[in-house]
C-alpha cells in the first residue's frame, strides 16, 4: 500500500478512523484502508500517469514519497472511507478536499500543474499524431498541450 495508516492522522482522527473501518473488508478480502488506497492510486495513475511516470512513485515508502501524491491521494482515500456512512455526517473540509484534489489533478492532466516526477517514458510525444516519436525523457519542466493553431507572422 502506498498510503500507510499513520498518514491518515493528518486528516482524519486515528479513533474516529478505527470505528469507520472496524471488521470492513471488501468482496476480494482486502480491508478498507487497502482498497480506498488503491481507488486512490488509480485515480492519480488516471491523471497523472498521463504525462509522468507515477508507477515508480507508488513503490516507494515512508520518507521516501512525494509529499504532493500523499496529500492527493489521501483527500481521495479519505473521502472514499467516508462514503460509508450518512452524507449528512462527512465534514465539508472533506468534501472540500477531495475537490480541490480533483481539480489539481485536472491541472496536472492538462500540463497546467507541474510535478515533480519524469516525464512517462517510451511514449508516443503528446498530439504527435501517432507517429511513434519518443518523448523526450531529459525534459523536466511543465509540458504544455494545447490546440491553438500554430501563429503566423503573416497578416
Amino acid at each position: 500500500m502506498y498510503l500507510q495508516k499513520i498518514d491518515y492522522k493528518t486528516r482524519i482522527n486515528t479513533n474516529l478512523l478505527d470505528i469507520i473501518i472496524k471488521d470492513v473488508l471488501t468482496d476480494t478480502g482486502e480491508s478498507l484502508l487497502e482498497a480506498v488506497d488503491k481507488m486512490a492510486t488509480d485515480t492519480i495513475t488516471t491523471k497523472a500517469g498521463l504525462l509522468y511516470d507515477v508507477a515508480p512513485e507508488f513503490a516507494k515508502t515512508g520518507i521516501t514519497r512525494n509529499y504532493m501524491i500523499v496529500s492527493l491521494a489521501l483527500c481521495i482515500a479519505v473521502y472514499e472511507i467516508y462514503q460509508r456512512i450518512d452524507d449528512n455526517d462527512v465534514p465539508t473540509k472533506v468534501i472540500k478536499n477531495y475537490d480541490d484534489a480533483m481539480e489539481e489533478l485536472e491541472r496536472i492532466a492538462k500540463g497546467n500543474s507541474p510535478l515533480n516526477l519524469p516525464p512517462r517514458p517510451d511514449d508516443e510525444a503528446p498530439g504527435g499524431g501517432g507517429n511513434g516519436d519518443p518523448v523526450n525523457t531529459d525534459y523536466k519542466g511543465l509540458r504544455r498541450i494545447g490546440t491553438q493553431p500554430v501563429r503566423s507572422h503573416r497578416n
